[in-house]
């Protein structure tokens, strides 16, 4: 499941097992299961739209399929631009079909290898 955090700063979830759950700025790949137990503590920011459930949020086109590939590209290139995650945005890549999006996926990823290595956002 995706969820983005919308806001410019981490947001730490306390679990169940003593240990806490880190949400990052931008689009983050939850598990099922991991949702079920974090959605009640942050239900808050939910409701403010601080973090959306971008399944519930996002029109699909395809709800058979995967990943990006269930978003129509405008909304796929709209998530890929609000991901930082380099992880989830190589899995992306590595299961995406339309070079459009590909493309798009690309771009961001050399947009944040130069933010890393320029020291963009080191504050």
């Amino acid at each position: 499941m995706l969820v983005n955090n919308k806001t410019k700063r981490i947001i730490t979830v306390p679990l169940k097992n003593g240990t806490n759950h880190r949400i990052m700025p931008g689009v983050n790949n939850v598990g099922a299961e991991l949702w079920k137990q974090i959605a009640p503590q942050i239900k808050n920011k939910l409701e403010s739209g601080e973090i959306e459930d971008v399944e519930d949020s996002v029109k699909t086109t395809n709800d058979f399929e995967e990943g990006l590939a269930r978003y129509n590209p405008v909304n796929a290139k709209g998530l890929i631009k609000e991901t930082a995650d380099e992880e989830i945005l190589r899995e992306w890549l590595e299961t995406e079909k339309r070079e459009d999006v590909k493309g798009a996926i690309m771009d961001r990823l050399k947009e944040i290898e130069e933010a890393v290595t320029s020291g963009e956002g080191d504050e």
